[in-house]
């Protein structure tokens, strides 16, 4: 182990929790987008889309991410994967599951 990784501290900066019915799979987050954002996707076959308002290690700060946009049954199965492309214009969002299929998104307003 190197000395900085044994000396690495880590700090819970957020929590994404309540938005998936089974259990979560994948994350991915892009900061190519006007506003980073993460990515999550699971057993229940949708992909929730957050936005980072911020991020600090403040537990009295507002919940850092904000639920922008949900992909129901983004999968006939469940996510198991995804992927941002962020030096795509616009970035796209690659997504398999145990449909057999990858799917490419793109956040349209």
């Amino acid at each position: 182990h190197s000395q900085l990784a044994s000396q690495a501290q880590w700090d819970k900066v957020a929590v994404i929790s309540g938005y998936h019915d089974r259990p979560i799979f994948t994350i991915s987050s892009c900061v190519g987008l006007p506003q980073p954002v993460v990515t999550s996707g699971g057993g229940d076959d949708k992909i929730c889309l957050f936005t980072v308002k911020s991020v600090s290690d403040n537990e009295d700060d507002p919940e850092p991410l904000e639920l922008a946009s949900v992909i129901p049954n983004a999968h006939a199965g469940e996510v198991n994967c995804l992927a941002w492309s962020s030096d795509l214009n616009p970035p796209l969002l690659a997504s398999a599951g145990d449909d057999h299929i990858v799917k490419l998104w793109s956040l349209t307003d």
